[in-house]
């Protein structure tokens, strides 16, 4: 995704400080289509997700190394 831009995301799983969530950030798409994913768990089940557009990551300097999701 975005390799001439230097915007290239591995998919990244971390845990809230609590230890009740899981989270998974998937990054894809190309170009206008570019999109921002997270997915909700808890030890359990799948919780919910959301996910941003191009538009809202532009507007929000989303395109950079020290983005760190939302």
């Amino acid at each position: 995704m975005c390799e001439q831009y230097g915007f290239i995301r591995p998919v990244e799983a971390y845990e809230s400080l609590n230890g009740e969530y899981i989270y998974f950030y998937i990054y894809g798409g190309n170009a206008a289509g570019t999109y921002f994913t997270k997915l909700i768990f808890n030890k359990t089940k799948y919780i919910t997700k959301i996910v941003s557009d191009y538009y809202a990551l532009r507007i929000h300097s989303c395109f950079r190394e020290s983005f760190i999701g939302f």
